[in-house]
Protein backbone atom coordinates (compact mmCIF):
# COMPACT_ATOMS: atom_id res chain seq x y z
CA UNK A 1 0.00 0.00 0.00
CA UNK A 2 1.36 3.20 -1.16
CA UNK A 3 0.55 5.98 1.78
CA UNK A 4 0.51 9.91 0.75
CA UNK A 5 2.00 12.32 2.62
CA UNK A 6 2.90 16.25 2.53
CA UNK A 7 5.75 16.32 -0.07
CA UNK A 8 4.09 13.34 -2.36
CA UNK A 9 0.70 12.19 -3.17
CA UNK A 10 -0.69 8.63 -4.48
CA UNK A 11 -2.57 8.34 -7.17
CA UNK A 12 -4.20 4.70 -8.94
CA UNK A 13 -3.89 5.56 -12.67
CA UNK A 14 -3.68 2.97 -15.09
CA UNK A 15 -4.25 0.43 -12.74
CA UNK A 16 -1.18 1.03 -10.99
CA UNK A 17 -0.53 3.16 -8.43
CA UNK A 18 1.91 5.96 -8.69
CA UNK A 19 3.74 8.75 -6.47
CA UNK A 20 3.65 12.31 -7.21
CA UNK A 21 6.42 14.46 -5.51
CA UNK A 22 4.57 17.82 -4.74
CA UNK A 23 5.88 21.14 -2.94
CA UNK A 24 4.42 24.70 -2.60
CA UNK A 25 4.56 27.65 0.26
CA UNK A 26 2.34 25.82 2.83
CA UNK A 27 2.49 22.73 3.99
CA UNK A 28 0.05 21.76 6.89
CA UNK A 29 -0.90 18.65 8.94
CA UNK A 30 -4.28 18.68 9.81
CA UNK A 31 -7.25 18.26 7.14
CA UNK A 32 -9.25 21.35 8.84
CA UNK A 33 -6.62 24.00 8.21
CA UNK A 34 -5.80 22.20 4.74
CA UNK A 35 -10.09 22.45 4.05
CA UNK A 36 -9.60 25.83 5.24
CA UNK A 37 -6.59 27.04 3.15
CA UNK A 38 -7.97 25.73 -0.16
CA UNK A 39 -11.93 27.27 0.92
CA UNK A 40 -9.53 30.50 0.90
CA UNK A 41 -8.05 30.02 -2.72
CA UNK A 42 -4.62 29.32 -1.46
CA UNK A 43 -3.92 25.94 -3.03
CA UNK A 44 -5.33 22.27 -3.67
CA UNK A 45 -5.76 19.54 -0.73
CA UNK A 46 -6.00 15.80 -1.28
CA UNK A 47 -8.67 15.19 1.15
CA UNK A 48 -11.72 12.61 2.21
CA UNK A 49 -14.32 13.39 0.18
CA UNK A 50 -16.67 13.01 3.20
CA UNK A 51 -14.59 15.65 4.38
CA UNK A 52 -15.13 18.08 1.38
CA UNK A 53 -18.58 16.52 0.16
CA UNK A 54 -20.95 19.38 1.49
CA UNK A 55 -18.54 21.84 -0.16
CA UNK A 56 -18.44 20.76 -3.38
CA UNK A 57 -22.11 20.47 -3.66
CA UNK A 58 -22.49 23.89 -3.02
CA UNK A 59 -19.76 24.98 -4.82
CA UNK A 60 -16.98 26.53 -2.28
CA UNK A 61 -14.88 23.08 -3.40
CA UNK A 62 -14.18 22.32 -6.89
CA UNK A 63 -12.77 19.17 -7.70
CA UNK A 64 -9.64 19.06 -10.04
CA UNK A 65 -7.32 16.70 -11.42
CA UNK A 66 -10.43 13.91 -11.07
CA UNK A 67 -8.46 11.42 -13.12
CA UNK A 68 -5.58 11.64 -10.45
CA UNK A 69 -7.86 9.89 -7.71
CA UNK A 70 -5.95 8.68 -4.57
CA UNK A 71 -6.75 4.83 -3.84
CA UNK A 72 -9.35 4.32 -0.98
CA UNK A 73 -7.82 3.96 1.91
CA UNK A 74 -9.71 1.37 4.64
CA UNK A 75 -10.97 3.80 7.81
CA UNK A 76 -10.44 1.08 11.08
CA UNK A 77 -12.66 1.24 14.17
CA UNK A 78 -10.77 -0.64 17.43
CA UNK A 79 -12.90 -0.90 20.09
CA UNK A 80 -13.34 -3.00 23.02
CA UNK A 81 -15.40 -6.19 22.71
CA UNK A 82 -18.82 -6.56 22.28
CA UNK A 83 -19.48 -8.22 25.91
CA UNK A 84 -17.88 -4.40 27.04
CA UNK A 85 -19.52 -2.53 24.90
CA UNK A 86 -20.61 0.85 26.34
CA UNK A 87 -23.55 2.11 25.10
CA UNK A 88 -21.87 5.25 24.32
CA UNK A 89 -19.29 3.18 22.45
CA UNK A 90 -22.00 1.62 20.81
CA UNK A 91 -23.59 4.81 19.16
CA UNK A 92 -20.65 6.22 17.97
CA UNK A 93 -19.73 3.34 16.30
CA UNK A 94 -23.16 2.70 14.82
CA UNK A 95 -23.01 6.61 13.64
CA UNK A 96 -19.62 5.68 12.26
CA UNK A 97 -20.77 3.09 10.01
CA UNK A 98 -23.96 4.63 9.17
CA UNK A 99 -22.47 8.03 8.34
CA UNK A 100 -19.11 6.46 6.32
CA UNK A 101 -20.32 3.93 4.39
CA UNK A 102 -22.59 6.10 2.01
CA UNK A 103 -19.09 7.00 0.85
CA UNK A 104 -17.82 3.37 0.18
CA UNK A 105 -16.71 3.10 -3.35
CA UNK A 106 -17.40 0.41 -5.25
Amino acid sequence: MVVANAKRWSYRLDGKNTIVKVSGSLEVNDSQSLKAFALASQGIAQLPNFYVNQALKSGELVEVLSEYAPSPLPINLLYPSQRLLSPTVKALVDYLVNHLSQYKSN
